[in-house]
């Protein structure tokens, strides 16, 4: 097989970008790590590891919906990052509205000759050009009701071979159901939706069913200021009962049906736990201890399983 770089065929490196997967052992490999990691930092650092094979050094994964709430669970590197908060993007980013449209994964060279591209959305493709992400992969997990698993993939490169979509789209599917575990009690790459702490502290206890004097009492603030925070999310949410903050709350991980959650880890700076880490090798001695503790949907497995044996048998 070989892949068209400006319209050259090169088959060195077609050969240097399979090189991480080019056998299944090796693949499931670099799948059971991500599974297998501790927690986000080591997660991120196998992905980082894969995705540096194919010559991408960007990405962000997260939970969107087209009302454009969004919580990141990664986001890196940093300075993709300030690019994308300091444009606007994080406000409202078009690309997110082509999600009414397209449920399964495109590229942006796909997304630029799609005649029905908005104006919006091609200018913040070409936005991110002239930053240096020429191309990209967007890998969209439908919840259900206009929400969305996401994982986004940038990179300076031409274009990506349908083969290596393939590839890309199990790795991410795979890293963001982890991330996705991870958040509740690790955190989040950016505040999500806006939320501050105390507003996160007050969801979460309402959740477990808590009144707001009970609310007071845990936190040590007064009745009054447990309604404010409470009305806050509610309007960062987009919602317009208690009701329908937690089931959005939980729906974006932000805190889980029991009622727990995570801080916003905002002493360090953002990525928190999106940092230089030590890359995966498919080489090392054993095979990683998949945690018990982890439950991924069993569809989602099903999906990954019948994915692997495909690509392996073309």
């Amino acid at each position: 097989m070989t892949c068209r770089t400006g319209g050259v065929e090169s088959d060195a490196q077609t050969e240097r970008l399979f090189a991480m997967p080019r056998t299944l052992a090796a693949f499931a490999d670099t799948i059971s790590a991500i599974l297998a990691a501790a927690d986000p930092k080591n997660c991120s650092a196998v992905f980082r590891g894969a995705l540096a094979t194919f010559e991408i050094r960007t990405f962000a994964s997260g939970e969107v919906d087209l009302a454009q709430r969004t919580v990141f669970y990664a986001i890196w590197p940093e300075s993709f990052r300030k690019f994308y908060v300091s444009s606007g993007l994080i406000g409202r980013d078009p690309l997110v509205d082509t999600l009414r449209r397209r449920r399964l994964p495109f590229t942006w060279s796909e997304l630029r000759r799609d005649r029905r591209l908005s104006l919006r959305a091609s200018e913040a493709l070409q936005k991110y050009a002239d930053n240096g992400w020429t191309e990209g992969l967007a890998v969209p997990i439908s919840r259900g009701d206009h929400r969305f698993g996401l994982v986004s993939l940038a990179c300076q490169r031409r274009n990506l071979s349908a083969k290596e979509k393939s590839l890309l789209t199990m790795l991410s599917l795979c890293f963001h159901e982890r991330m996705r575990n991870f958040a509740p009690k690790h955190g989040f790459a950016l505040p999500p939706v806006g939320l501050t702490n105390r507003e996160i502290e007050c969801l979460k206890l309402i959740a477990r069913g808590d009144t707001d004097r009970e609310v007071s009492r845990t936190l040590g603030i007064s009745t009054l200021t447990v309604h404010e925070y409470v009305e806050n999310a509610k309007k960062k949410l987009k919602a317009s009962t208690r009701t329908e903050a937690i089931a959005i709350a939980v729906s974006l991980a932000i805190v889980t049906p029991d009622g727990s959650s995570a801080r916003i880890a905002t002493a360090r700076p953002a990525p928190t736990w999106a940092e230089e880490g030590r890359t995966f090798s498919s080489r090392r001695q054993g095979g990683p201890k998949i945690e018990v503790g982890f439950l991924v949907p069993l569809v989602f497995v099903m999906n990954v399983v019948v994915a692997i044996v495909a690509w392996h048998v073309v």
